[in-house]
């Protein structure tokens, strides 16, 4: 928890004038200066005076906390709503990429499509700063981490997918090679080292990241949500119901049955839901 010094309240120094002036007039009173109901006339005015700014001040300051609140609460849930859409971007490639079990398959079968804009779909970290005072401030770092690791693995797939439109397609065009069965060893030797190593780490990196964020974006999403929650237990916050994708259906279903096999004698099957 960061160190926060002590503010000095505003309404204090008006108090303090008020109570100086306060005593003055009684020294004045005492004196014979002022007449007892001159005194009370003053000090009345002074107090009422006082009261009302103070008043005032606390009105100010409970609409102020009341904003910073609100602001929180949406800035939460404006970041589950970024994290939500950008594990919807990576399992829309991951669905792309999935008929293409190998990296020589992805490297050179998946069509070289761009991903989408963004549309200010970014997280604003500046918003989020008063997480450094909850009890976890390290998710704040996690959704930085979580904002590069997006960003890197868009573009993976834009850099992989401008190498195969301007540096690899051409040569299968000119080798021959569109529209029929190669095999790995003449599809090396036609692209040559450059072109068949550069497309296949361009594969292996797209495959790592889409992975990674595919991993790492849910964790992210509920590491928030807790937070959130503690924060803000009355609140609610957004949340995202998985609708699972053709090959993940398919891997549930894989899962579903390798767990049936290696489960033992008398095992119940999983059922697995679409």
């Amino acid at each position: 928890m960061p160190n926060k010094s002590f503010r000095f309240p505003p309404w204090a120094l008006y108090a303090l004038v008020v109570a100086v002036a306060a005593i003055a007039l009684v020294l004045f009173a005492s004196d014979g200066s002022f007449e007892a109901k001159d005194v009370a006339a003053g000090l009345f005015a002074l107090f009422g005076t006082f009261a009302g700014a103070l008043l005032a001040f606390r009105l100010e300051e409970n609409r102020e906390k009341a904003r910073e609140v609100r602001a929180q609460k949406t800035a939460l849930n404006r970041a589950l709503l970024v994290l939500g859409f950008h594990h919807n971007e990576i399992r829309t490639f991951r669905n792309l990429i999935a008929p293409h079990r190998t990296d020589i398959e992805l490297a050179f079968n998946l069509p070289a499509s761009q991903p989408p804009e963004q549309i200010d779909m970014r997280q604003k970290f500046d918003e989020l700063d008063f997480l450094l005072d909850s009890s976890a401030p390290q998710v704040l770092f996690d959704l930085i981490i979580e904002q590069e690791r997006f960003d890197q693995a868009l573009q993976a797939v834009r850099q992989r997918n401008e190498f195969y439109v301007r540096e690899v397609q051409p040569v299968f065009a000119a080798q021959g090679l569109n529209n029929r069965r190669v095999s790995m060893a003449e599809l090396k030797s036609k692209l040559g080292e450059y072109l068949f190593g550069g497309a296949l780490q361009g594969a292996e990196t797209i495959r790592e990241h889409i992975e990674g964020s595919n991993e790492s974006i849910p964790v992210a999403v509920e590491k928030l949500r807790k937070v959130a929650k503690e924060l803000f237990p009355d609140e609610k916050f957004l949340m995202f119901e998985k609708v699972l994708l053709p090959h993940e259906i398919a891997e549930e279903a894989a899962k579903a049955k390798a767990a049936t096999e290696t489960s033992g004698f008398g095992a119940t099957p999983a059922r697995v839901e679409e």
